[in-house]
């Protein structure tokens, strides 16, 4: 047996050792703390904290009718330019563990070669993607692990800058060659990929970007929407060329590597003896 009421039970009056102590928990509602004056900082000044549970659509609402006073709103500027006209937000700009990233499913015969994935990366300008999605708030993405995490490390990570003649040049020593229409050709099979993407904002970018871009270095993009949870289930089976989805940087970055970088993270097949 689970004894899954006793664990209930437990988890509904949790113990901790932060600066604030847990009170009462109104399920769909709210979680109330007050200050604990054992902390080893100090007690906090603020003698109490009300965490609301809140519909995003309705955040800036409450926050604009002062029923919240903190909250946490994403980076473009018409969210800022509205915050600032009310005249008392005082506004703090952080980066976020959340990234996004086109995972490669290397068991697909033209992907299998570095230097075709490579030629991709090299190809998509990310930084025109940030620039229309978030109006320049926010980095390229270099490894699987946020800027503001204690494990970020730049140091020897190949930052792959947008570079389309450095993307024709691997696609070329690949044995990938031009054929009449543009995209490329090698033994009779034309570099084709098929993207499954989730319905959001940024893949409405996305889309039309890469297409633009993989066109220039000879691949076509084939664009497929899908729910999230059929991409994850297709991602899951194996079928598809390029899968797009986003995820975050959890406190232990071991996560995040070990999900797509280790040999045992089947789904995209990467495998890397290293």
């Amino acid at each position: 047996r689970g004894h899954l009421d006793y664990l209930r039970s437990l988890h509904g009056k949790p113990l901790g050792n932060g600066p604030y102590v847990y009170d009462t928990y109104i399920p769909g509602q709210e979680i109330r703390f007050h200050a604990n004056s054992h902390f080893y900082r100090g007690t906090p000044p603020t003698p109490r904290f009300i965490y609301r549970v809140t519909n995003p659509s309705t955040n800036f609402q409450l926050f604009q009718t002062g029923e919240t006073d903190y909250d946490a709103f994403t980076s473009r500027p018409d969210d800022i330019e509205q915050l600032k006209m009310l005249g008392f937000a005082n506004i703090n700009l952080y980066g976020s563990s959340d990234y996004s990233q086109v995972e490669f499913n290397v068991h697909r015969p033209a992907l299998q070669d570095k230097r075709v994935r490579q030629a991709l990366i090299y190809g998509l300008d990310r930084q025109k993607l940030i620039d229309v999605v978030y109006q320049g708030y926010g980095k390229v993405a270099i490894e699987p692990i946020a800027p503001i995490s204690w494990a970020f490390n730049a140091e020897g990570v190949n930052p792959y800058h947008y570079d389309p003649a450095q993307a024709k040049k691997l696609l070329d020593e690949a044995g990938w060659k031009a054929g009449a229409d543009g995209i490329r050709v090698k033994e009779g099979l034309r570099l084709e990929l098929t993207l499954l993407v989730s319905k959001k904002v940024l893949n409405d970018a996305l889309i039309p970007i890469a297409k633009e871009n993989w066109r220039q270095i000879g691949v076509l993009l084939k664009p497929q929407v899908v729910d999230f949870n059929a991409l994850m289930a297709q991602r899951k089976a194996g079928n598809y060329d390029l899968a797009s989805f986003s995820t975050s940087t959890l406190n232990d970055p071991h996560d995040g590597v070990w999900d797509f970088y280790s040999s045992e993270a089947k789904e995209s097949g990467y495998h890397n003896a290293e």
